[in-house]
């Protein structure tokens, strides 16, 4: 009779969330890190990448709203071009 083995490994938080990213499930992405000052730069990248999906899907407001929490980390110019660009000046009042 054979035996076998089975080994799980979690993966890494960065392999978590870009697993999360392709399935665009950015609010579970959010969920999974911390609000620890340190992860300040990967939960702004995720706000970011929530963010564009949303402007994508020409919901500029939310939008909006996910730039505004990269605010620190996140150069204005790249949210200020992207909605000037679309004509959407009255999302950046």
């Amino acid at each position: 009779q054979k035996s076998c083995c089975l080994y799980l490994r979690e993966k890494d938080m960065a392999s978590k969330l870009e697993i999360l990213f392709q399935k665009d499930l950015y609010v579970i992405a959010l969920s999974l890190v911390p609000e620890d000052p340190s992860f300040a730069e990967v939960r702004s990248d995720v706000h970011q990448r929530y963010g564009d999906h949303l402007y994508k899907k020409g919901d500029y407001t939310g939008a909006m709203e996910q730039y505004i929490e990269t605010i620190g980390f996140l150069e204005p110019s790249y949210v200020i071009r992207k909605f000037l660009d679309a004509q959407r000046i009255s999302s950046l009042t």
